[in-house]
């Protein structure tokens, strides 16, 4: 690392960017979204000067705090990875996996389940689905995720009558959303797992 920024460039640079953003580009929510995080919003902005105030899509990587508990489904949790460590996850490395088989147009969740856990590929868990949906994340999300739904199957969710539930992100009229699946339907071509390369 070479010499580190001083006072007076450090308020050059804010001033610069301060001129020169499109704030009519910015919304509300977004905003609002950094000003209650100005920790991981400083953090995320200090990558951003690092990579020479350039988005690098695909590129990067995600940290999530493991300490932090699932919050965006309030199900009750079936199944979720035990640790509590900071994880740090190679944007690169983000992938899904199908789990049909030749000749198959759909099989039940419950299969595609086992089927995953056969095939020992990583499932990602819901507290990665939560941290690429924060806005400041969400260019992290691969352009392919955007055809179909992805499953988080390292979470599962169960109701009241027992019925499980795999969390979700789906893209839809221009915005990522979340939801959760019954295992007990079945799942199709459109369908994926969330995993690592």
């Amino acid at each position: 690392m070479g010499k580190v920024i001083g006072i007076e460039q450090s308020h050059a640079l804010l001033a610069i960017l301060a001129q020169n953003v499109d704030w009519s580009a910015i919304e509300a929510q977004t905003a609002q979204a950094i000003i209650l995080d100005p920790k991981g919003a400083g953090a995320n902005f200090t990558k951003f000067i690092q990579q020479g105030a350039r988005v690098l899509n695909g590129t990067g990587k995600l940290m999530v705090d493991y300490s932090v508990k699932p919050s965006l489904i309030s199900l009750a949790v079936e199944s979720h990875v035990d640790r509590s460590d900071i994880a740090e996850i190679d944007i690169s490395k983000l992938t899904r996996v199908q789990m049909l088989r030749d000749g198959e147009s759909s099989i039940s969740g419950h299969d595609y389940l086992k089927r995953l856990k056969e095939s020992g590929v990583p499932m990602l868990d819901v507290r990665v689905m939560e941290e690429l949906l924060k806005p400041e994340n969400q260019h992290l999300i691969p352009e392919d995720w955007k055809k179909g739904l992805t499953y988080f199957f390292g979470t599962i969710y169960r109701v009241s009558v027992g019925f499980l539930y795999a969390p979700y992100l789906n893209w839809h009229v221009g915005e990522w959303f979340w939801d959760y699946y019954w295992l007990g339907l079945d799942w199709d071509v459109g369908e994926f797992g969330a995993s690592l390369a």
